[in-house]
């Protein structure tokens, strides 16, 4: 009976070992993807890139519409330019999503969608990614 209970107590602690190990791993993942989503997000006080956009070498002080949407994002976001059919069109979207909800703006800030219950993506060329500055 007491080499039951020695196994026993040894498999108890090994189990323990186990799970402590996998917190402390858990733990420590949870602190590098906090620690990336603060690295990575977008800082509101950043300029653009050169390029202008909607005629404007300072969207984000200049055209209203854009400057409110990239504020209202508290996660991570992108701004690209792209043109679709000799129009300029700024896509801003959540990057955790990817594009999974992707919405294109006119320079006016009426929205165009784009797959399978929007228009056809065909021509869409990406011009520049503007926010964050890349460097």
């Amino acid at each position: 009976m007491a080499d039951k209970e020695q196994t026993l107590t040894g498999l108890a602690e090994k189990y323990n070992g186990i799970v402590k190990t996998i917190m402390i791993m858990y733990k420590s993942l949870i602190a590098i993807l906090c620690l990336m989503c603060l690295l990575g997000s977008c800082k509101k006080d950043e300029k653009f890139s050169e390029i202008s956009v909607c005629e404007s070498s300072d969207p984000m002080q200049q055209v209203k519409w854009l400057k409110e949407m990239v504020e209202s994002h508290e996660v991570l976001c992108i701004v690209s330019l792209y043109e679709y059919k000799g129009s300029l069109l700024v896509d801003v979207y959540p990057t955790i999503s990817s594009c999974l909800f992707c919405h294109f703006y006119t320079c006016e800030g009426e929205r165009y969608d784009f797959g399978p219950d929007g228009l056809d993506s065909n021509g869409l060329v990406k011009i520049a990614t503007i926010w964050p500055k890349e460097e």
